[in-house]
């Protein structure tokens, strides 16, 4: 049978240089993801926080951890279709387990889940904050506006800011 040739964007052409597992290669679409300033960003985030003060080689970011993810969820992809063709795995199946482990981190903030516990904290100070206003003003609840803006800070979780971000990048890659 002959095998169809292989659309270039899922051509193994990215191959980022891995400390730990040397030349990784990866389909062009990431490459793609990679270099819009959305993926950049994370490598200003560090994966390990502050560690790096007590483990000086603890230095490890979010966009090569990203990239590292990625390229484990390409190999696993790629040995499933091998070794269980019966699975049916398509080239859509494939790049879109590779993607999302590409972009699994990228809400991450800064301090990432520390900042999360901080963010959720202010929300419950600016709901007191905003219930004694309420209060004194002779209100039984705070300005539906208000309340709207407060529940941001209680609810924000880097999952959501992960898909916000997702929808920049898809802009940026159209663009």
């Amino acid at each position: 049978a002959a095998r169809r040739p292989i659309p270039f964007l899922l051509q193994e052409t990215f191959t980022p240089n891995d400390p730990v597992h040397g030349l990784m290669h990866l389909p062009a679409i990431v490459k793609v993801v990679v270099d819009t300033m959305t993926f950049q960003r994370m490598r200003h985030i560090k994966q390990l926080g502050i560690c790096h003060f007590v483990y000086p080689g603890a230095t490890h970011n979010r966009f090569f951890h990203s990239i590292g993810t990625a390229f484990l969820a390409h190999e696993l992809v790629k040995s499933l279709r091998l070794r269980q063709p019966e699975l049916g795995i398509t080239d859509r199946d494939a790049l879109c387990v590779t993607l999302a482990a590409l972009c699994h981190d990228l809400g991450h903030p800064m301090y990432s889940h520390m900042f999360e516990v901080f963010i959720h904290s202010l929300g419950r100070e600016r709901r007191r904050a905003a219930e004694a206003r309420a209060k004194e003003q002779g209100l039984t609840s705070i300005p539906s506006a208000e309340d709207e803006e407060v529940r941001r800070y209680e609810t924000w979780t880097h999952e959501r800011a992960s898909l916000m971000l997702l929808e920049e990048l898809f802009v940026e890659v159209r663009e």
